[in-house]
């Protein structure tokens, strides 16, 4: 079969990029998977892994471009023969709709995130996936899509991607931090949604009893005012650079992950921490709270408070025994996230 994957941008931090990747490649030897994007920065990254992809170059929602966007698409089926569309983004589900009209091509819409708008031209594929449950109950409440639609198939991490080509003193001396630091590590979005602000104002609050600790902030996309001060002002013990394609580099040399999103379906931050057996405070919301059992294999706190993840992050810094436990039973977890497993039941969406 031949499987077209869209999505409106492909980035190196991208959790959606890092899941077609994924499937692309687990799915290789049975079919041929072309990818399609607007605009992004992972081409390398999808060069590495011998993918087919373009870059269309175009913008939502300028309704001229939506056009030319679809025609193009469309050309692209016909001329490849496609046999399913695998949309990861709304707007290319209701591409994929279209098309599928005149060229009678499967579609399959991977839901990777929760919205609220639009519902009356969302998620018309014939197959719906989505990455957790709490994002299926989303789009039961909120799109009143039938449960029979809907699979739910977490995102999962391929182990012979994960890479850590710098040793750890080495990293340390390029980020200029001090061998001796506890490092405090987050890697996301810098979108209100993945909540760094209420980690920055956490961090205060300790950094006053315990200046042994450094903050080291990853992001896909410039600082808002109050955060970029933030860390200018304390740029001694809080360190930002922008998001990295060896990303298994960094989170070796962190502590302690710290997730406190507001809102989360099944972070890939989530994995790679426990891959490389790494402890997590995560906030109590969504995918994160629903594969991360409490005080077993991470640790939760109650969404945008401030004194508890602050209380949480103190415990675990003097606790490093705790540390390696949680760790190490996060790790024996991300691995029963089977890529093969999952992939199986992507083909079998694609062949209903």
């Amino acid at each position: 079969m031949r499987i077209l994957h869209l999505n409106n941008e492909l980035s190196i931090s991208c959790g959606v990029t890092r899941s077609i990747i994924n499937i692309c490649n687990y799915s290789k030897n049975e079919h041929k998977c072309y990818i399609i994007a607007l605009k992004g920065n992972a081409a390398e990254r999808l060069n590495q892994n011998n993918m087919d992809f373009r870059f269309y170059n175009s913008a939502f929602p300028d309704p001229i471009r939506f056009l030319i966007v679809i025609y193009k698409i469309y050309l692209f089926c016909k001329k490849n023969k496609i046999d399913v569309i695998h949309a990861h983004h709304r707007y290319f589900d209701l591409i994929g709709f279209i098309i599928s009209k005149t060229l009678k091509i499967k579609t399959v819409t991977s839901v990777h995130s929760k919205v609220y708008w639009k519902r009356i031209l969302s998620y018309k594929a014939d197959k719906i996936i989505a990455v957790s449950e709490a994002v299926k109950k989303h789009l039961i409440n909120n799109f009143n899509l039938p449960i029979t639609k809907i699979s739910v198939l977490n995102n999962f991490i391929d182990p012979n991607k994960i890479n850590i080509s710098k040793k750890k003193d080495e990293l340390l001396k390029e980020l200029k931090i001090d061998s001796e630091k506890k490092i405090l590590l987050f890697s996301g979005r810098l979108s209100r949604e993945k909540g760094l602000d209420i980690l920055l104002k956490a961090f205060d609050s300790i950094f006053i009893n315990n200046k042994n600790i450094v903050l080291l902030v990853i992001g896909d996309s410039e600082l808002n005012e109050g955060s970029q001060k933030f860390i200018e002002d304390k740029k001694d013990s809080v360190v930002y650079i922008e998001s990295q394609k060896e990303i298994f580099n960094f989170i070796n040399i962190a502590d302690l992950i710290i997730l406190p999103s507001r809102t989360d379906s099944f972070p890939f931050a989530m994995l790679e921490a426990g891959f490389l057996k790494k402890a997590i405070i995560g906030s109590r919301v969504d995918g994160i709270a629903e594969f991360i059992e409490n005080e077993v294999d991470g640790i939760l706190f109650a969404s945008e408070d401030v004194e508890e993840l602050s209380d949480k992050i103190n415990l675990l810094l003097s606790r490093p025994d705790k540390c390696v436990k949680l760790g190490e039973n996060l790790y024996r977890k991300v691995n029963t996230l089977s890529g093969q497993k999952i992939i199986r039941k992507i083909i079998d969406l694609y062949k209903y």
